[in-house]
């Protein structure tokens, strides 16, 4: 489910320079379709701010027809003033991601990671990966809101629901944590 609107925030300077960060990474990297996801945006459509969102996550997928090659992303390439801190590989093979690069771009305040899926996806099959219902919502370079029905059932209800058990460990602290974020209302 894919749609367009503009969202009014206060934040419309940041998301703006976000989508300028995608826009300069994927033009590097021809071979992927950049997004932006998880819980900055749940933050922006939730509470209307970034206050506080600790990190600006982004979700390099290979374009059909390509896969995940380590050397291809073009990390030193996205953006004129950036600083990489570490790049390291994890074992994220159940989600069919193959790095996570952590850093920041100079013009962001907030850390930026880069996720880095081995496999093509649309737009809504990376949102349906993400493991809260909050969170299942991605923002293309193209400017391009894309959503899930479980987004959007969250938004008309306020009610947070596991939608994926990754790491389960740590789920519960996870669930508490985001109904902590969310405020009054939500269950």
């Amino acid at each position: 489910m894919r749609w367009e609107f503009n969202m009014q925030t206060e934040d419309k300077e940041t998301l703006n320079k976000l989508t300028n960060f995608l826009s300069n990474l994927e033009e590097a990297n021809t071979q992927y379709n950049l997004y932006l996801g998880g819980g900055c945006l749940r933050d922006l459509c939730f509470k209307g701010s970034f206050e506080d969102t600790k990190d600006f996550d982004t979700f390099a997928v290979p374009k059909k027809g390509y896969f995940f090659v380590n050397s291809a992303l073009k990390l030193v390439n996205y953006c004129e003033h950036k600083t990489i801190d570490t790049v390291y590989l994890q074992d994220m093979s159940e989600r069919n991601v193959s790095a996570l690069i952590q850093g920041y771009a100079d013009d962001i305040l907030n850390p930026v990671d880069i996720i880095v899926y081995d496999k093509h996806l649309t737009p809504e099959e990376l949102a349906e990966d993400f493991d809260f219902n909050v969170n299942q919502c991605v923002l293309g370079s193209d400017g391009v809101w894309s959503y899930t029905e479980a987004f959007k059932e969250a938004i008309g209800k306020l009610k947070l629901v596991q939608t994926k058990e990754y790491c389960p460990e740590r789920m519960k602290e996870r669930y508490q944590r985001m109904l902590t974020r969310l405020g009054k209302g939500w269950s």
